[in-house]
């Protein structure tokens, strides 16, 4: 006797039927309004270098900023409006002026400035320009962009403004970054750190031809590991010399629950080599 697969296909098929009908007919749970929750803008935080102007240059500050919808251009400019954590320094929205739209079109972002950029008026040792290169620059900072257009009510102008035009897509521009001064209480400070972190090879190499012809290495690890200390440090003050500079540096030893503490000062001597390095006698 033959297996009845026809009867037995025909048989499941009218029971899936009537199973989907009695499901169709019952009512399924819905969810509560309340408990709905929307899909919403999605914000993360991102570290980021934002620059602004301050006595005729271009100063950074690292900031961590609020990014929606991975649109970082947006978020930078949006930071740039809200001002420097450091109250001295300015950026262009401080002067009057708005951003319309920012849109970045692969590695080219458009940035739609309102018309009241034709009434700025800037300090006479800070170009417009300078506030223009921040804005470049705290988006060239990001390596998905590479160039900066200006746009004025949406469209592209024919405007110079110092060496920079409205006209071209604009990179990266070291020319106005302040740079620090290295002084010698800078070179002091990294020597005692290096000793402090254990590199004492970075600390030979500070110090000065003559030092280092009058101790050799091994000598010198054991004046480092002699020096070496938990002692808290202040950089006090610094003189300078014709030939040298000093600087003192206050040590602070801290016995028990620190109430009972010994303070002393150590004079650090540095002089200028060769391309002007500050290296420790």
């Amino acid at each position: 006797m033959r297996f009845p697969y026809k009867t037995v296909i025909i048989l499941l098929t009218f029971l899936s039927v009537l199973y989907y009908g009695v499901m169709v007919g019952e009512s399924l749970p819905s969810i509560p309004a309340q408990t709905y929750i929307a899909p919403g803008a999605v914000a993360i935080k991102s570290r980021e270098t934002l620059y602004f102007v301050y006595e005729g240059a271009l100063y950074s500050e690292q900031r961590s900023i609020e990014i929606e919808d991975l649109n970082y251009a947006a978020g930078l400019v949006k930071a740039l409006t809200a001002g420097p954590s450091n109250h001295d320094y300015k950026s262009l929205f401080d002067l009057g002026v708005q951003v319309l739209s920012v849109d970045q079109i692969d590695n080219i972002c458009y940035v739609n400035l309102s018309k009241d950029i034709d009434r700025i008026r800037t300090e006479p040792s800070e170009d417009l320009e300078l506030y223009l290169w921040a804005v470049v620059n705290t988006l060239t900072e990001r390596r998905d962009i590479d160039f900066v257009q200006f746009l004025v009510e949406g469209s592209p102008e024919e405007r110079q403004i110092g060496s920079l035009s409205f006209s071209q897509a604009l990179s990266f521009n070291d020319r106005f970054l302040y740079v620090k001064v290295r002084t010698a209480t800078d070179a002091v400070r990294d020597f005692l750190d290096y000793v402090e972190a254990g590199r004492y090879d970075l600390a030979y190499g500070m110090l000065s031809e003559a030092s280092r012809n009058n101790l050799d290495y091994s000598g010198f690890a054991t004046f480092a590991n002699r020096i070496r200390s938990d002692y808290d440090t202040e950089f006090y003050f610094s003189k300078r010399y014709e030939e040298y500079d000093e600087v003192y540096v206050r040590y602070v030893e801290r016995y028990g629950d620190n109430e009972l503490f010994n303070i002393w000062i150590e004079v650090w001597s540095v002089v200028r080599e060769d391309n002007d390095i500050i290296n420790i006698i």
